[in-house]
């Protein structure tokens, strides 16, 4: 493999530890380095799969389908093992290439999605595969009838694991684990297809909140009253 011209490379370049001059390697803070040909190797391939991955985004992604799992951008790349998906994934972000949402999502900024929607898509997302919906305080605020909830702040139920999960300047996605199953939730569920996710009705978010014990000091009951009044 030739090497490389120093001069015309636009990052700094240091001798290789290894001694011989015969390729480039790159390093986790995008250095170049003069080294050998096994290096030069895996630059370039690294280099090929990056233009790969990108170019099966560009015609994959679109602003409804921005966000993306590790499992759907390994199967774009089946050759690369789990360690070299992360390296080239971490360097696709510091590139501006893609933007990590939370641990293993992503969002493909090209594709220019709603920011607003990057929470709800990503919940659906992680849960794919599990009854969710969203529900508790984010509906309730919704509807008017709880106050003081962050737009950036998405309460859902799962059949899956709960937990918190941070997505930067996103937000956060709040799971909470229940038992309930479609059987159990008949006529109060309403699928939104813009956030890809079933909504809970105001009276079965209400029950959520009950039942999870969360505050109900700032619900409406009169309004929440005349909503149920309202569906009869």
């Amino acid at each position: 493999v030739p090497a490389p011209n120093p001069s015309r490379l636009r990052v700094p370049v240091s001798p290789c530890p290894r001694g011989s001059v015969r390729g480039i390697q790159v390093f986790a803070d995008n250095r170049l380095t003069l080294g050998c040909s096994n290096c030069y190797l895996v630059y370039t391939f690294n280099m090929q799969s990056s233009r790969q991955l990108l170019a099966i985004l560009d015609r994959l992604a679109s602003p409804e389908r921005a966000i993306f799992a590790v499992a759907d951008l390994r199967s774009a790349l089946p050759e690369q093992s789990r360690d070299q998906l992360k390296v080239l994934l971490s360097r696709l972000v510091k590139r501006g290439d893609l933007q990590r949402v939370c641990r293993g999502i992503y969002c493909y900024p090209r594709a220019r999605p709603d920011p607003l929607l990057v929470l709800p898509r990503t919940a659906a997302r992680l849960r794919a595969g599990h009854f969710l919906y969203l529900s508790l305080e984010s509906v309730l605020s919704e509807h008017g009838i709880i106050s003081q909830q962050p737009l950036d702040r998405l309460t859902l139920m799962t059949s899956g694991r709960g937990g918190l999960i941070d997505c930067g300047d996103w937000g956060c996605i709040e799971f909470t684990h229940s038992k309930r199953g479609p059987g159990d939730c008949q006529g109060e569920l309403s699928y939104d297809a813009t956030r890809q996710l079933w909504l809970a009705s105001p009276q079965l978010a209400w029950r959520d909140l009950r039942f999870v014990g969360r505050n109900v000091d700032l619900v409406d009951q009169q309004l929440l009253e005349e909503l149920s009044h309202a569906d009869l």
